[in-house]
């Protein structure tokens, strides 16, 4: 209660900022490139992913009639942006030749040591150019049947399980091949992410992560610039989200586990600076033992 009292608290004392939209202008804003959106409005209070892996900019509003009015958001389409407009410019750039110094033990199928990618994607659906895709498996389908794709459709290069490599017999780019994704996604998560500066808090519990998530992105966000997203909760969804990471001050990550040893992966992953743990009771346990 105290928590969502400070939230309660917050949240009114944001009812004093200036008015900076109005309805017109923020149905106007959508695809247009982040930085001219931040050049034009300065600074938001909040930025997250939403579903549709889209980035929000959110933007705090006051009305003279009625005090604090609902928030307004500034959506970028990461589907039209290109070039300088990209979000990912010297953000995050990591090259394929770093990755096989920092790890040797890495075999790289048709190694280019020019090659590079600018975030993660394990859906080769919506795929970026220049992502490294990851193959994850479920129980009913394998990533590693949509490698040629996601190569094909932009990726710079993928990650690859050593039992799956009949699957690259025909792709020219980049391949790294690792015994596990596992094994081979946490290394270069943890690599690509070494730059980041701003403190990252992992909340995990069988129950409350995503309020508590909201709540916590609520209250730094008074004053602060907060990275989060709404639904990612696996290790690759949150690969995915810290990609977006443009020098806000605080990334929030919400982890979620349904198999022994998964919480193990998120914390060697991203090496939170500061974990909550709200409870741990009987759920998604069919897969622990």
């Amino acid at each position: 209660f105290a928590v969502m009292f400070l939230a309660i608290m917050v949240i009114g004392c944001a009812s004093t900022s200036s008015s900076k939209f109005g309805s017109d202008t923020v149905s106007g804003l959508k695809g247009k490139a982040e930085g001219e959106i931040i050049s034009q409005f300065g600074k938001p209070y909040k930025q997250s992913i939403n579903s549709d892996g889209e980035k929000v900019l959110e933007y705090r509003q006051s009305s003279q009639d009625s005090g604090f009015k609902n928030t307004a958001i500034a959506i970028t389409s990461f589907g039209v942006l290109s070039g300088e407009d990209s979000p990912y410019v010297d953000i995050m750039k990591i090259y394929l030749k770093d990755i096989k110094e920092r790890y040797p033990e890495f075999e790289i199928r048709n190694y280019d040591e020019g090659s590079f990618f600018v975030g993660f994607n394990h859906d080769s659906r919506c795929l970026l150019e220049n992502e490294i895709y990851v193959p994850i498996k479920g129980e009913r389908f394998d990533g590693h049947d949509f490698i040629v794709e996601a190569l094909d459709k932009g990726a710079s290069m993928s990650i690859c399980e050593k039992n799956s490599i009949e699957k690259i017999s025909n792709v020219s780019k980049p391949v790294i091949l690792v015994d596990s994704i596992e094994e081979g996604l946490q290394k270069i998560v943890n690599f690509a992410i070494s730059d980041i500066t701003a403190p990252i808090i992992a909340i995990t519990g069988s129950t409350g992560k995503t309020t508590t998530k909201q709540m916590l992105a609520a209250i730094l966000g008074f004053k602060n610039s907060v990275l989060y997203a709404d639904h990612f909760n696996t290790v690759w969804g949150n690969a995915m989200l810290l990609s977006r990471y443009e020098n806000e001050d605080f990334v929030i990550l919400e982890c979620a586990m349904d198999r022994k040893g998964e919480i193990a992966w998120h914390a060697n992953t991203f090496d939170p600076d500061l974990g909550i743990i709200l409870n741990i009771g009987h759920v998604h346990a069919e897969k622990i033992g």
